[in-house]
Formats: structure tokens, sequence, C-alpha cells
């Protein structure tokens, strides 16, 4: 049984802007109630330029709530150290990464990540159209 385990966990990298919090925040719940990977890891790196963070409140509640699953870190630009900071943390052998951001920031996160040997596989990116249009 515990290699069972061992296999079905991993580290979840939700990178997301405020806007972007209105798809990753479901998402992000959905993964902390998940009974059959108890043990996975969940990162958050929460950007907003003006440092509003209109799901600060909540993801400081999940993270008292779940204090060995979810880390958030919140920042007003992506950084690339912010993304190896949080990678290097991972001590679990499947990675994934998910973002929902705006298109330019998208841009400079997916080419840190390509920089930093995340594979395309490893990456999901969350459709905006409907928030901003």
């Amino acid at each position: 049984m515990q290699a069972i385990a061992e296999d079905s966990s991993s580290h979840i990298v939700f990178i997301s802007d405020d806007a972007g919090m209105n798809l990753l925040y479901p998402q992000l719940l959905i993964e902390l109630r998940n009974e059959t990977a108890p043990d996975s890891h969940i990162s958050l790196l929460y950007l907003s330029t003006d440092r509003t963070y209109t799901f600060g409140h909540q993801i400081k509640i999940l993270s008292t709530r779940f204090p060995t699953r979810l880390i958030g870190y919140f920042e007003s630009v992506p950084l690339q150290e912010h993304i190896e900071l949080i990678l290097n943390t991972n001590t679990k052998k499947r990675l994934k990464v998910c973002l929902a951001l705006d298109e330019n920031v998208q841009e400079t996160i997916l080419s840190q990540l390509r920089y930093l040997g995340i594979k395309p596989s490893q990456i999901t990116i969350a459709n905006l159209t409907s928030f901003n249009s």
C-alpha cells in the first residue's frame, strides 16, 4: 500500500494572478480535499501587481487549515527566483504546473519554466478568455 501512495503523490504548483484565481481557486479546493492523494503538496504563487490579492484571505485560511499540504507565496512580479524556490522544495515524484495568468505574464512564466527544465507535458494553462472579455 505504501508504494501506491508514493507513486500517486505529486507536487502541484499553481501560478495565478487575481483574474486567474477565479478559475484556479475551485481547482485548489478540489486538490486539497482529494482524499486519494493526501500526501500531495500544493504551492501557490499568487501574483498581484498592486498587491490587492483578492483571494488572499481565503488562501491564508486554507494554508492554516492544510499546513502540511499548501504553501502560498504572495508576490507583485513573477521573478524566476520565486519559481526556482518553489521548484526546489519539490520532494514528490510527479510535478504539475497550472497557470492562470494574463497572457503577457504567462509568456514570461512559460519561458522561465522552460529554462528551469519543466516539460510542456507538465504544464496546464487555464483559459481566461471568459474573464477578460
